[in-house]
């Protein structure tokens, strides 16, 4: 998948009581290059858990 082309792989709504919970699995590749759409995409659908997958973000010096 191209780096303008990654999105969100799966969104579920699981329901046993009451409202359910919303997980989404999201393989970023490279969460500073879209960290823009991951906050745009957080905001709009509010899921209760989010897993996200290479991430590469190295650590900023102290």
């Amino acid at each position: 998948m191209s780096q303008q082309g990654a999105r969100p792989l799966h969104r579920r709504r699981w329901s046993g009581t009451g409202g359910g919970v919303l997980v989404v699995t999201w393989n970023v590749n490279s969460l500073r290059m879209r960290l823009g759409r991951v906050l745009a995409f957080l905001e709009r659908h509010r899921p209760d858990v989010v897993c996200t997958q290479e991430i590469r973000v190295c650590p900023l010096p102290p």
